[in-house]
């Protein structure tokens, strides 16, 4: 049998989204499709019930960037808050994370690599190279090189520390990788296995729980057609394993594991 995890969900500041980036609702009139609401910026701790090791699902954003936060409307309380500030928390340092699983390289996902130098990090092989392709220009400023000043993705300079894996991979230990593109060429999702059944983290193919419950994805897609295909096949799986959904982006996250890590009171116009 492969290990058991805790998941402690921790909240890493806020970001303004209209409803039609969180879901893609084709009934929704257009005043609703441009409400905007606070959504978390949201990472995993996974902690091993029996070893105590320690890993992340995403790493949020790297907040030595200040134009980039404001460029893509995070929260004033968002400034200067990591995954290294929310896991000293709970005691924990950098290098006690082993490994980071990615489920994609935006910003506010996996910039925070740099946080964690000892940790290696799992991400799908078409994630780096659609990330890198500099044809995908008008998608680029996910991946950083339209805002801030470097020449190159941010993510070739953690190169080192990567694993990529291709395509749906079980990782062992309780973890299983599946891909789900859509909201970028790469995406990926995870399966873990907890004390309470398994638990899908599936990223920013579906943001918030309305996705799940009318089985389509987010409303940020580079494809369409591909992101239904992923909105499906994560909907497919949260029923064959009988598994707790996790959205990426909603304020329902982190009140449904007890002990998630909460650094900010949560705003009035949050979606919930």
């Amino acid at each position: 049998m492969g290990a058991k995890w805790k998941i402690t969900p921790m909240e890493l500041g806020w970001i303004k989204m209209p409803y039609m980036t969180l879901i893609f609702d084709e009934t929704a009139d257009e005043e609703t499709n441009k409400t905007e609401y606070q959504v978390p910026l949201i990472a995993y701790l996974l902690t091993n019930v029996d070893t105590g090791e320690k890993r992340l699902v995403d790493c949020g954003a790297d907040h030595e960037y200040p134009e980039l936060l404001a460029a893509h409307k995070t929260s004033p309380g968002h400034d200067g808050h990591s995954a290294m500030t929310a896991l000293a928390t709970r005691g924990i340092k950098p290098d006690d994370i082993t490994t980071i699983y990615v489920t994609h390289l935006h910003w506010d996902h996996a910039w925070g690599i740099r946080y964690f130098p000892k940790a290696k990090v799992v991400v799908q092989k078409y994630e780096v190279e659609y990330g890198s392709n500099l044809s995908n220009r008008g998608y680029r400023s996910p991946y950083d090189s339209t805002i801030t000043d470097r020449p190159l993705p941010f993510f070739l300079g953690f190169y080192n520390q990567m694993e990529f894996i291709d395509g749906d991979t079980d990782l062992g230990d309780g973890i299983k990788a599946f891909t789900c593109p859509g909201h970028s060429g790469g995406s990926q999702g995870f399966l873990i296995d907890t004390p309470d059944g398994w638990y899908c983290l599936a990223g920013d193919i579906m943001y918030i729980q309305k996705c799940l419950d009318m089985r389509r994805p987010s409303g940020g897609l580079y494809d369409v057609r591909t992101g239904f295909e992923s909105a499906k096949k994560v909907c497919d799986l949260i029923e064959k394993h009988k598994a707790t959904f996790l959205p990426s982006h909603h304020f329902k996250t982190l009140e449904m594991v007890e002990d998630s890590i909460v650094m900010n009171k949560i705003p009035d116009n949050a979606l919930r």
